[in-house]
């Protein structure tokens, strides 16, 4: 607290997941996933407000809030390729969730999400090989999650930004292995250079790519956009800004 200097504290089960760290709702409410657990706190005291369970897999993504039909959901993803979708007021239940496309094992890190001219919400995921793009749709009473497209090929990509209703992925081009005995400097060396693809958000169609203009590879950290500008920061140290036109 700026104006008390009290500090407050919350103790996770597990290692919080993802690259983003905790999501908030309109209310304050944070939402954390660590484990198999998404869990809601209370944006003050942090609270445990409520759980919800995956049952069994452990979460791979830090979570996204986002609201749907008068709904605030929220959305993570899990280690064996699915994202699942639960209302914010009501953790104790799945509202929606994927198959197991994202490829299992694969840390997704963080997930996007946004909602077109036309009101479709869409989610948009990095899997092992390709970013998914997800319909959320009602469906016999519910909710249900549609896949729509699946982008081109790309080498350990990281989670997706939507600018003017274009998507910008990022292929990091990291070599990813969970083998202890691999050391970094040969992950560096079996790594290959970022490319970042600017994409059509209804098809994944291919629009643009940065083709070799950064000449390493992204090891942490997100896509980071403003200005009419996409940033990127590679391993080797340099921070890369790629314009686009207003109208595209």
């Amino acid at each position: 607290d700026m104006a008390t200097k009290k500090v407050t504290q919350w103790k996770a089960p597990a290692m919080l997941a993802g690259t983003a760290g905790p999501a908030a709702g309109p209310d304050g409410t944070l939402f954390a996933a660590s484990g198999a657990t998404l869990t809601a706190l209370a944006p003050k005291t942090l609270e445990v407000r409520g759980a919800y369970q995956t049952g069994g897999a452990a979460l791979t993504s830090s979570p996204v809030v986002f609201e749907f039909q008068g709904r605030n959901l929220v959305a993570a993803a899990t280690g064996d390729g699915r994202i699942h979708v639960v209302d914010a007021a009501d953790l104790s239940k799945t509202a929606a969730r994927s198959e197991g496309v994202l490829g299992a094992g694969y840390e997704s890190g963080a997930l996007a999400s946004w909602q077109d001219p036309q009101g479709t919400r869409w989610i948009l995921a990095p899997g092992a090989e390709a970013v998914h793009a997800f319909k959320l749709v009602e469906k016999d009473g519910g909710l249900a999650l549609e896949a729509a497209w699946k982008s081109r090929a790309l080498v350990s990509p990281l989670a997706p930004v939507v600018v003017n209703g274009v998507v910008f992925a990022l292929s990091s081009g990291e070599f990813r292995s969970k083998d202890p005995s691999m050391t970094i400097a040969q992950r560096v060396q079996k790594s290959v250079p970022a490319v970042l693809y600017a994409l059509d958000s209804a098809t994944g169609k291919e629009l643009w790519s940065s083709g070799s203009a950064m000449t390493s590879f992204v090891h942490s950290g997100s896509l980071a956009a403003g200005g009419s500008r996409v940033y990127v920061a590679t391993y080797d140290g340099t921070q890369y800004a790629f314009g686009f036109p207003i109208e595209h």
